[in-house]
């Protein structure tokens, strides 16, 4: 009887277990937007941060979606010698799909490569809160004002 008991709450607690369970968020679409706070601004105005703002266009969990998207990142100081490559160190993102669902998390590092043309190919490894992990690849064009970004935004 024991024995019984044992193996039915096991496998009550591992029903229980997989019912909480959450799938890893499904994300495939590209980005694109500007930087509205450079990080070379004074700490007051920008807080440290360079933050970006824009679009997503793509997938989430297989439902095409619009969503909008903000990014800030502090990095290492620009390396803007050829294929210079520059520390992302932290930072956090936000996808809002609408005024109550949103997608967001950290950034847990990457890089910025600097090319002569005055851009900067972007690499970043993104943490889904509670959730996976998302990539951002990339670019950030310096030859305009303001700044913009375009990319790929995934999870596989």
């Amino acid at each position: 009887m024991r024995g019984r008991v044992s193996l039915f709450l096991m496998g009550l607690l591992c029903w229980i277990a997989s019912a909480t369970a959450v799938a890893q968020t499904e994300i495939n679409g590209h980005v694109h937007g500007i930087e509205v706070c450079a990080q070379s601004l004074p700490e007051e105005i920008c807080f440290g941060y360079a933050s970006f703002v824009g679009t997503f266009v793509g997938k989430i969990n297989g439902n095409d979606t619009t969503a909008a998207v903000a990014v800030r990142v502090q990095h290492n100081p620009l390396d803007e010698t050829n294929q210079g490559v520059t520390l992302v160190n932290l930072g956090d993102w936000i996808l809002i799909l609408d005024g109550n669902t949103y997608i967001l998390g950290t950034v847990a590092g990457g890089t910025l490569t600097f090319r002569n043309n005055n851009t900067f190919a972007v690499d970043l490894t993104l943490p889904i809160k509670d959730n996976g992990t998302a990539f951002f690849d990339g670019t950030v064009d310096h030859r305009v004002l303001p700044a913009t970004f375009m990319g790929r935004f995934r999870t596989k």
